[in-house]
């Protein structure tokens, strides 16, 4: 009987070793299958030296293009709406490989764009919003990640001031705003420390030192972890990677209209407030 233990990475890690060992003794009797965040999958092996070569990683990759877009086609298909000029295409490129945000975008395509809520006698042509960026900021704005707010806010301070960043445009924020917009303009759920480095260093006046972001991206990681819930921590810091987990957040990130130096006003007003709710 193979056994399966479901959300490894939530594993003490005093307990890791133990477990490793234990799992290592059941190896020659019965298959062990550990499921686990990417970053986290191998920590079993990190935790046990001799169950290298004892272990494989089976790999699950996010969605592909074209997987996405057979999403649109069988919904399209269902709902008799004629795609001829690639909308199932451009809405599959914009769902950062997540099946279940395919859908929603589908179906607000459907619903909002075209009007279609059932399937049609005759085919309904599938045209282009006026604007790509419009049609996915109304989505996006719709229900904001909660976990944006938290990690905009970063941990707490004690009392001390953030430094003012200043981007060459005159936008002025703090480092977390900063690290939120170079994630945005990266668009990818795995980036690394150096690819954000560059970009703050390209559109900051002044750049931030490296141990700074470093121990930043830590810090929103942990503030993640803390914030997660019942679920997977929506941003993980490993090895100078951040991995953005939550698919709805890249989607935010992208195409929220938000602004750093907005959103970063708008805490410092509610602060203000005697009844603000921290």
């Amino acid at each position: 009987m193979p056994i399966v233990i479901d959300d490894f990475h939530y594993v003490a890690d005093d307990a890791k070793g133990p477990l490793a060992r234990a799992i290592k003794t059941a190896i020659p009797f019965c298959k062990v299958m550990l499921i686990a965040v990417p970053h986290e999958a191998f920590d079993v092996v990190r935790n046990e030296s001799d169950m290298g070569g004892r272990v494989a990683q089976l790999r699950i990759e996010t969605w592909s293009i074209d997987e996405l877009t057979f999403i649109a086609e069988r919904g399209f298909d269902a709902l008799a709406i004629d795609d001829q000029v690639g909308v199932g295409k451009t809405l599959a490129e914009n769902s950062f490989g997540a099946p279940f945000l395919m859908q929603d975008l589908c179906y607000q395509y459907a619903v909002v764009q075209l009007g279609v809520l059932r399937s049609s006698d005759k085919p309904v042509p599938a045209v282009e919003p006026v604007s790509w960026n419009g049609f996915f900021t109304g989505i996006a704005d719709r229900t904001p990640p909660v976990i944006f707010e938290h990690l905009l806010k970063g941990p707490k301070t004690r009392g001390q001031t953030r430094v003012e960043r200043v981007f060459r445009t005159g936008e002025k924020t703090d480092i977390y705003g900063a690290l939120l917009y170079a994630i945005a303009i990266v668009g990818k759920a795995t980036v690394s420390y150096k690819e954000l480095a560059k970009i703050l260093e390209r559109d900051l006046v002044e750049p931030i030192q490296g141990q700074q972001i470093t121990a930043s991206l830590g810090h929103m990681a942990t503030v993640a972890k803390d914030n997660r819930g019942n679920g997977d921590a929506a941003v993980a810091y490993k090895n100078d990677d951040l991995h953005v987990l939550d698919p709805f957040l890249l989607f935010y990130l992208r195409y929220g209209d938000w602004t750093a130096e907005k959103e970063i006003a708008e805490h410092a007003a509610q602060a203000e407030q005697p009844d603000a709710v921290a």
